[in-house]
């Protein structure tokens, strides 16, 4: 009775973006079949916080802005990393599953009756509403637990009666693992209009929260649905993450372990909470790629805020938009590719929205970098042994490393041909069209 309850809310968490695969944690993990519904493996995700960003642990300064900035982390210091996480996790008796720097996230809704009206969501009309007391979602976390099925839980749910029944309930479950001894990793969601004292309690459980803000706009939000509030009920919810975030770094209220090795925090008293998420559903309205732009910029600039994640829009039977056609999947991939650009070089708002076409989209054949190239033939080709950091870095197929690697090199031997780069290990295929080498260039592209 409580697997199948298990089963079918974590069939309805499926919807929600998550970074991992259900299938891959079966594959490689030999997680057993009737779990596979919940079972994900985010060993390769930025849920994934037991080694990547844990190493950073405790800096006070944005901790999601050119990262290439970071000093590289070697893997003596990950292997360390994972030898003392790794204290914490349970020795399965499945020896697939005590492989170093796992990461096997159960991903779970408390309920699945909604009092919400979202057009797009498949909890707003599915006949068979289920729901899981926090005792019995407790028990049965902690028992994949200590089987080593799992490593950490993502927590979210309908909004079955009101946010702060649906809220309490899911503080509730986390509050009783945290009170058993469970030190893992928890990632809460926070609902629409949950009231800021519940978001404060959920930081004493939770590593990481979220708020899926969906839309760029509110009129983009007015689109899919009659019940909720962008602005009251949603973006407020991200500035209280924030205030929390800022507080924790202000403070520096949090142990000096990992990110879920929380054997030094009192359960009750000191706040786990480090990082907050949100996501938007691509192509279930009319706005566009620009409008998704500004609201992520604007989120990076004013908010801590860890990163954005995007969910083309596909349709579900029995929901408003059961009819519309689904998103392509390679817009989701673009705007992923913008957010890189924003978080990780640290590309302004105002360089990426060259890459933008009439329609205020990106191209869906050339990449995001590619659609700014072309729009700079100003600064094209470049002579790889006298351009700046700054405009290697535009060059398409050129990330941080290479850059560095063309100017480290450079300065010892100068750069004749493009067989010269390939023996740097630069790989070139790409930017070929965007360099020239001793006044020489490959493919012209009109430049």
């Amino acid at each position: 009775m409580i697997l199948e309850k298990l089963q079918k809310l974590g069939m309805a968490a499926s919807y929600d973006s998550c970074g991992g695969s259900k299938e891959k944690s079966f594959r490689e993990y030999g997680i057993p079949y009737e779990y596979q519904n919940f079972i994900y493996n985010c060993t390769n995700s930025s849920e994934n916080v037991f080694v990547k960003k844990m190493i950073q642990h405790g800096r006070g300064n944005k901790t999601n802005r050119k990262l290439y900035e970071k000093e590289n982390i070697s893997e003596e210091i990950k292997k360390e990393a994972w030898k003392k996480m790794s204290r914490t996790l349970p020795t399965s008796e499945h020896e697939s599953l005590n492989k170093p720097n796992k990461c096997l996230l159960t991903k779970i809704l408390q309920t699945n009756s909604c009092m919400h009206d979202c057009s797009y969501c498949v909890n707003t009309t599915c006949k068979e509403k289920v729901s899981i007391t926090p005792l019995e979602l407790a028990n049965s976390y902690e028992y994949l637990w200590k089987k080593g099925y799992t490593t950490g839980l993502f927590l979210s749910s309908a909004v079955k009666k009101d946010a702060i029944t649906s809220s309490e309930e899911m503080i509730c479950t986390t509050k009783i693992l945290r009170e058993r001894g469970y030190s893992g990793y928890i990632h809460l969601k926070v609902l629409p209009d949950t009231p800021e004292y519940l978001i404060k309690e959920a930081a004493l459980y939770a590593n990481r929260m979220s708020v899926n803000i969906e839309s760029a706009t509110t009129q983009g939000f007015s689109e899919l649905t009659t019940t909720k509030d962008y602005k009251e009920g949603v973006l407020k919810r991200i500035s209280a993450l924030d205030n929390l975030k800022r507080k924790v770094i202000r403070e520096e209220k949090h142990n000096q372990g990992w990110f879920c090795d929380s054997s030094e925090v009192e359960n009750g008293t000191d706040i786990r909470f480090r990082s907050f998420t949100t996501q938007l559903i691509v192509g279930a309205n009319h706005e566009t790629d620009e409008d998704v732009l500004n609201r992520v910029n604007s989120l990076y600039e004013e908010t801590e805020l860890y990163r954005t994640y995007f969910s083309a829009f596909s349709p579900i039977d029995g929901t408003k938009l059961m009819n519309k056609k689904p998103e392509n999947k390679m817009r989701e991939h673009r705007l992923y590719e913008v957010d890189w650009l924003l978080r990780i070089y640290g590309f302004s708002k105002k360089l990426i929205s060259l890459g933008l076409n009439e329609e205020k989209n990106f191209s869906l054949f050339n990449d995001v970098k590619e659609s700014i190239a072309l729009a700079r033939k100003d600064l094209f080709p470049l002579d790889p042994n006298t351009a700046t950091y700054n405009e290697l870095l535009l060059v398409p197929g050129f990330g941080p490393k290479t850059a560095e690697q063309i100017i480290n090199n450079r300065e010892k031997k100068k750069i004749k041909e493009f067989e010269d780069l390939i023996k740097i290990g630069v790989r070139v295929n790409k930017a070929k069209s965007f360099l020239k080498v001793e006044g020489k260039q490959l493919n012209l592209l009109s430049f």
